[in-house]
């Protein structure tokens, strides 16, 4: 009898033993399982909020003023001090006729940012347009300013530009050549 009560305690045991790791295993298993649910669903919102970001990114996008570049960044006056002063010299009689100072007046009405489109490549979401100028400019480094701030300020209504080439060479103190290529990047509506 004690054998027997020994053998079905010992059952009762193994029983037990068994049972309690087969519900420790699942509680671990159920436990990860939960854990990697929990990190989908965070996966999930997080692609969910970038999904309306882009949507929203693609709406803007293909919501740009017409023409940005033309209206913007070519209608910059350049070296204006310079256009000023000569401006101011050529109210005296006795400069008007000095030729060296109408040169450079001729020279300044001419130095404008002239962009000559290059290449164009189509997108399934936006059109890429490469931009450079027709010549190098003359500028100072308020000019160069000013045409930083168009292309890279980001305006609600403003294309998506990009700096592609950017060669600024001094000529004298305070003067400077510039050549520059720009992309410039347009969604479909």
């Amino acid at each position: 009898m004690k054998n027997k009560l020994l053998s079905i305690f010992s059952l009762f045991l193994l029983a037990s033993l068994t049972a309690t790791i087969f519900y420790y295993r699942e509680f671990k298993r159920l436990g990860c399982e939960k854990k990697e649910l929990t990190r989908l669903k965070s996966e999930k919102i997080v692609l969910e909020d970038k999904e309306k970001e882009h949507a929203l990114f693609l709406k803007k996008f293909s919501q740009i003023e017409e023409n940005f570049l033309e209206k913007h960044l070519q209608t910059l006056t350049l070296l204006e001090k310079e256009k000023l002063a000569l401006d101011e010299l050529f109210t005296q009689p006795s400069w008007r006729s000095y030729l060296p100072l109408k040169e450079r007046a001729l020279f300044l009405e001419a130095n404008q940012i002239l962009l000559v489109k290059s290449e164009e490549h189509q997108f399934s979401k936006y059109v890429e347009r490469h931009y450079k100028l027709s010549k190098p400019v003359e500028v100072c480094m308020s000019d160069v300013q000013k045409i930083l701030d168009v292309i890279e300020k980001e305006k609600i209504d403003a294309p998506q530009l990009q700096i592609k080439k950017w060669v600024l060479e001094k000529k004298q103190e305070g003067l400077y050549s510039l050549d520059m290529e720009i992309i410039e990047r347009i969604g479909h509506g």
